[in-house]
């Protein structure tokens, strides 16, 4: 919640952002979201990528609403709005479709940015080590989305590679070394394919 302080009122107000956020549209093409603001309904668009940056933008148009912006003004700004480096970042959409998603490593945002993949309709290709430092369990849930989500997964991490092998149902390939990637994806990936890169890790994992 966001906080706010008057002269009128010793109490401190506060304002719970996410109940006036509601029918979250997120795909490869953006965000849309409508939210309730200035006692009317207004819908806002983004191109970034993720469910959960919705909410980082009501927050932040709750912000610049209080500091005077316009809702017009606001909606115009949103659509310059740049996704973090390595958080679901668009490199490319054409030739192939290559999203940085390196710095997500855990199992609830690595799971949603797969789901988002799904829809899209050419081949879809992840490049990942899963989940490092964590129990079996995690990896055998993320590989069961894993089969749902892709075409074709190429993991690039030993520690894991015996669990996915057993565990992925679609087409895999399993790097030994690291340094074998960028010759993998040159020879089996084709223009029109969507490339997610999720979670980084070191090559001596």
């Amino acid at each position: 919640f966001l906080h706010s302080s008057t002269k009128e009122s010793e109490d401190e107000k506060k304002l719970i952002y996410d109940t006036r956020i509601k029918e979250v549209k997120a795909s490869l093409d953006g965000l849309c979201f409508k939210m309730s603001l200035d006692e009317k309904e207004c819908e806002f668009k983004a191109s970034l990528l993720g469910e959960f940056n919705a909410y980082n933008l009501c927050a932040c148009i709750i912000c610049a609403r209080y500091l005077g912006l316009s809702v017009d003004e606001i909606q115009k700004r949103l659509k310059n709005v740049k996704q973090v480096e390595h958080r679901l970042q668009i490199i490319s959409k054409e030739p192939k479709f290559i999203i940085d998603d390196g710095f997500n490593g855990n199992f609830s945002g690595m799971s949603k940015s797969y789901d988002l993949c799904k829809n899209y309709e050419g081949r879809r290709v992840l490049v990942s080590p899963g989940i490092m430092e964590v129990n079996d369990e995690e990896n055998i849930k993320l590989a069961k989305i894993i089969n749902k989500c892709f075409d074709l997964a190429i993991i690039t991490s030993h520690k894991n590679a015996e669990l996915f092998n057993k565990e992925l149902s679609i087409e895999k390939i399993i790097l030994k070394d690291k340094n074998e990637l960028v010759d993998t994806l040159a020879k089996v990936t084709q223009n029109g394919d969507l490339v997610l890169f999720s979670n980084d890790a070191p090559n001596f994992m």
